[in-house]
């Protein structure tokens, strides 16, 4: 098996450079609708029960799932889940549950507690991906 640039590229931003580009258009304003949404709710725990009822990790995961199945692209995938969810974390790390955080110190403290979440997401999509391609009927 030849492992070329090509195959590594396409194997983390998918095969079809549009979808590519319309997946990184829907992080975006992922991470817009979901940061700006959250503003307007300044109580912390609303915000976790929401967060975690699925509103912010059902709908990235089947997005991703989706695109991973059509064009392959792991990273991007990867970026779907991230976004909104990132989003989410830099407002709960912001209102914080002792005291409040800087907006630029909870944007690097956010880091690590949404890639906690991503990363198994975003393997649970791709695996969904994977079943679904496995035994579909295309």
């Amino acid at each position: 098996m030849n492992v070329s640039k090509t195959n590594i590229v396409e194997y983390c931003f998918g095969q079809a450079v549009d979808r590519t580009a319309i997946a990184t258009i829907f992080s975006v304003a992922a991470f817009s609708a979901v940061y700006i949404s959250s503003l307007y709710n300044t109580d912390i725990v609303p915000l976790l029960v929401n967060t975690t009822q699925g509103g912010v990790v059902v709908l990235p995961l089947l997005a991703a799932a989706y695109y991973y199945h059509k064009n392959r692209g792991a990273l991007v995938a990867f970026l779907m889940v991230f976004a909104p969810l990132y989003a989410a974390f830099i407002r709960l790390v912001e209102l914080g549950n002792i005291s409040p955080s800087p907006l630029r110190e909870a944007v690097v403290e956010a880091v690590p507690l949404t890639l906690l979440f991503a990363v198994p997401i975003t393997i649970l999509s791709i695996g969904l991906a994977l079943v679904y391609g496995r035994f579909s009927t295309n």
